[in-house]
């Protein structure tokens, strides 16, 4: 049995109009074109289709059910094209997004905002990650894409990596510390004092030098683990100001705590000491629409983070 989608336009328009000649000036075929097509429909399905007098064309039962089940699958088929040209559009779909905490607090939630005044009839899923979280997440189609730290995906063949702008991070640590009274101090000087913030990545360790017994080093992934271990630039910038902790952020994040006199940097800026993260999504997937602006959005907003830095 063979039927296709055009077959079954022309028996609903068929049994809707009555007529040949009717159907065949709403399909836009001659009238012995759409007569053949019947027959030879009705051939190929072994049933006749419609009865033919002299004053009408009507649909014998199995043309009934052939009518009521082609005019489903035309509407079904009407309601996906529909959706589709939509999802094409940006007037609709969902987009689930993985960000650490760095460029969560740079340019992810503005480049979220913008996408959504943009394009309103997007949903969104945004979810806080570690970047060892990442790789089960995208290869278990849980985020669409992550835009994280990339140094533990160089050698992950899986994964599609695209490097966004460095930014500067600083030490900071609240007025009156001890460290801000001395001149470039060292890594190891600083981390004698209790660091708070998320999991560095092994680059930190390899370019900071001598381990500091006050990072507690992960044995399976090498990452270095902050005695004062929490995934939040918000709490960080409670818990500094209280205390003798320190706290890596990025320079930009810090801004308006710095012209409040609330936190302040320690004199250490050694070059290395920058983001480096950026997307991350899995190898060979189309990404959708959405993802796309998403990411437009995102390179938007970090090219005005570069402008405003300069």
């Amino acid at each position: 049995m063979k039927l296709d989608l055009s077959a079954l336009r022309q028996v609903v328009t068929l049994a809707d109009l009555g007529s040949y000649r009717r159907a065949a000036l709403a399909l836009q075929v001659s009238q012995p074109a759409l007569s053949r097509s019947i027959t030879a429909l009705e051939s190929t399905l072994g049933v006749r289709l419609f009865d033919r007098s002299r004053t009408a064309v009507l649909p014998t039962p199995f043309g009934a059910l052939l009518v009521e089940r082609g005019r489903s699958l035309i509407g079904e088929l009407g309601a996906l094209s529909k959706e589709i040209e939509s999802l094409r559009g940006l007037e609709s779909g969902e987009l689930r997004i993985g960000a650490g905490l760095y460029p969560a607090e740079l340019s992810v939630g503005t480049a979220v905002g913008h996408l959504s005044a943009r394009y309103p009839g997007i949903r969104v899923s945004l979810q806080a990650v570690q970047w060892r979280e990442v790789i089960a997440l995208v290869t278990a189609d849980e985020v669409d894409v992550a835009v994280v730290e990339l140094s533990p995906f160089q050698n992950e063949s899986r994964m599609a990596l695209e490097p966004l702008p460095r930014h500067p991070v600083a030490f900071v640590c609240r007025p009156g510390h001890p460290l801000l009274g001395e001149r470039s101090p060292s890594i190891t000087r600083i981390l004698a004092f209790p660091l708070v913030g998320a999991r560095l990545p092994r680059r930190f360790g390899e370019s900071a030098g001598p381990p500091t017994p006050t990072l507690k080093n992960d044995p399976l992934s090498g990452d270095l683990i902050p005695p004062l271990h929490i995934e939040s630039i918000a709490l960080a910038k409670r818990i500094v100001p209280v205390c003798d902790a320190v706290a890596l952020l990025p320079v930009q994040s810090i801004a308006s705590e710095a012209a409040a006199g609330t936190l302040a940097m320690v004199d250490c800026h050694p070059a290395w000491l920058t983001t480096n993260y950026g997307f991350v999504h899995l190898k060979g997937r189309t990404l959708s629409p959405a993802a796309l602006a998403f990411m437009a959005e995102v390179r938007q907003a970090e090219a005005e983070l570069a402008v405003s830095a300069g």
